[in-house]
């Protein structure tokens, strides 16, 4: 009797550990799947040994977890097919995991090594006044393209709707008169390369719908080889030395390839022992020395006077090197976005918190069309941040103010991407990064400073300074022919150049007050800055360079004696 019973209680015990097996297959795995995320992202340097321990923890902790419960509640079915599935679940987590920091790898690499691959993105466009919302509603209806403009692309985004759609095609000798026949209703849609759309917001309210009240029906990304070289940085350790970034936005869309001017020049002065992140803007329209860089071509000229926004179409380098001549700085390193980029990393990280002064009100950006900003705080996706950075047009002392919103725009930016929801964000921001963003940092230097982040977690402060100017107009040596400039200020280059070297010295640069550093001064209301448009006292010229092959504008704003 006492060994049946004994057997009684036997067997359910070994029926037990059998139902569990599986269960204990599945968490070895889990778990090695586990392990081997944190052991990658130490080895490839995006996480320090400090964090990847930790992360060992905590991929064994909960696996472990559910099966101890699957052992606990054995004899429940739903709870054994449950348990069992979450550590299912969480192996394929650790597994997208591993695939996340090889993704984030790679991407750095391409970033920081300027690959001879370059994307390139062709868009077929239609106006929402023509009902066309969808690829489908094409079908019968006339297309225009440029083959003159972009023959390569015409035919990939042709090739990519063939079969799709049957449609009538119409070649077009220019992108003015490509754009013109959408706009006049002679073709229902057109064939554009995404660099081009920057033309079209130059070119004014009209020409620029094909940004603001458009359908992106189809679009085909290619790519073409590069050849383009890195410019070699002045490199420091990163984690433990204060050093200079140049932020230089492109005022195109698109890739990174595109010859075109600096729209925005921000330097990014870190100092990694105090963390602390000095923003010092240059106007786009400082009427300057130009010095010539290592990426430079033929038609650059050393010592000629022009808008700083000019230097861009010789390369970043020349910029770099223009402004550190003008500071008598050092610039380790530089950063190259465009409108895209810009667009897509800000909707990567789920958008930017941005803080606006009272009276600083605008309901609408004149430059993409998008909506304004409210006093307080505004939550701005991509294309709103992106108006928000380029306004000039809606504010009494425009180019200030838009300085003042670009340095409101990378404090959030930054912020937002040292924040814990970069990792809920991560996958989109590695997207946004790839094709979009260059830089001469190496990939090395920009896994020490994730691993810094992710190490000690510091608490970074933002102070801003931008210079000082005067309008006036100028000869500009790119144009041949006079246009509105920003005269810099001499003294205000001095107060720059002592900020910056106090935030290099371990110090704050509220330190160095410039008694002439003025506030906001408020923005027209929606019927001052349309009458200021209607009015003409906003003017808009163009000017064609067929030995460059690039399209060029300048805008100029008279002002009344």
């Amino acid at each position: 009797m006492e060994n049946r019973k004994i057997q009684k209680i036997e067997k359910p015990q070994r029926k037990e550990k059998k139902k569990s097996r599986f269960a204990t297959f599945l968490f070895f795995v889990t778990s090695a799947i586990g392990l081997s995320l944190a052991t990658y992202g130490f080895v490839v340097g995006l996480l320090p040994l400090k964090t990847a321990l930790l992360v060992a923890g905590i991929v064994l902790i909960l696996p472990l977890f559910f099966l101890l419960l699957h052992i606990v509640f054995s004899n429940v079915i739903v709870c054994r097919i449950l348990f069992s599935t979450l550590i299912i679940c969480v192996g394929f987590a650790y597994g997208f995991g591993n695939y996340m920091v090889y993704k984030a790898n790679k991407t750095l690499d391409v970033v920081t090594q300027l690959t001879n691959k370059t994307a390139n993105k062709i868009n077929l466009i239609s106006l929402q006044s023509s009902g066309i919302s969808s690829l489908s509603q094409l079908e019968g209806q006339r297309i225009g393209i440029s083959t003159i403009l972009d023959e390569e692309g015409n035919q990939k985004e042709l090739e990519n709707i063939q079969g799709k759609v049957n449609v009538e095609v119409i070649d077009y000798g220019n992108m003015e008169t490509l754009i013109q026949a959408l706009l006049n209703g002679e073709v229902s849609a057109i064939v554009l390369n995404e660099v081009y759309r920057g033309y079209a917001q130059e070119k004014g309210d009209e020409f620029n719908k094909i940004n603001t009240n458009a359908y992106v029906l189809d679009q085909v990304k290619y790519y073409t080889e590069s050849n383009r070289e890195m410019v070699q940085p002045d490199r420091v350790n990163v984690t433990s030395q204060p050093f200079t970034i140049l932020v230089s936005g492109n005022d195109s869309y698109g890739t990174l390839e595109e010859t075109s001017r600096s729209d925005v020049n921000m330097l990014l002065t870190v100092n990694p022992n105090t963390s602390t992140v000095l923003i010092t803007n240059v106007s786009r329209d400082s009427y300057i020395n130009v010095a010539c860089g290592a990426d430079a071509g033929m038609a650059c000229v050393n010592g000629v006077m022009d808008k700083l926004t000019h230097t861009g179409l010789d390369g970043v380098a020349t910029t770099e090197k223009t402004i550190e001549n003008l500071l008598d700085i050092t610039i380790n390193y530089n950063v190259r976005v465009n409108f895209s980029s810009f667009e897509n990393i800000v909707d990567a990280v789920g958008g930017i918190d941005v803080f606006v002064e009272e009276g600083c009100e605008v309901q609408s950006f004149y430059t993409n069309g998008t909506q304004g900003v409210s006093a307080g705080w505004n939550h701005l996706d991509g294309p709103r941040a992106l108006g928000f950075v380029r306004e000039r047009y809606a504010y009494l002392d425009g180019t200030a103010q838009r300085v003042r919103n670009q340095q409101e725009a990378i404090r959030a930016l930054i912020s937002k991407v040292c924040s814990i929801s970069t990792i809920k964000n991560f996958n989109n921001i590695v997207d946004a990064l790839d094709s979009a963003f260059e830089t001469n940092m190496s990939a090395r230097e920009i896994k020490s400073i994730i691993r810094h982040q992710f190490s000690k977690f510091p608490s970074w402060k933002f102070e801003g300074y931008s210079l000082r100017y005067e309008p006036g107009m100028e000869f500009c040596y790119v144009l041949q022919t006079e246009a509105y400039v920003d005269l810099v200020d001499l003294d205000s280059i001095s107060f720059a150049k002592q900020k910056i070297q106090a935030v290099l010295n371990g110090k704050s640069s509220e330190d160095i007050v410039d008694p002439y550093q003025q506030g906001t001064a408020g923005s027209y209301s929606s019927e001052e800055q349309a009458a200021i448009i209607q009015e003409g006292e906003l003017e808009k010229t163009g000017e064609y360079y067929p030995e460059q092959e690039e399209i060029y504008y300048e805008e100029e704003i008279y002002y009344e004696e």
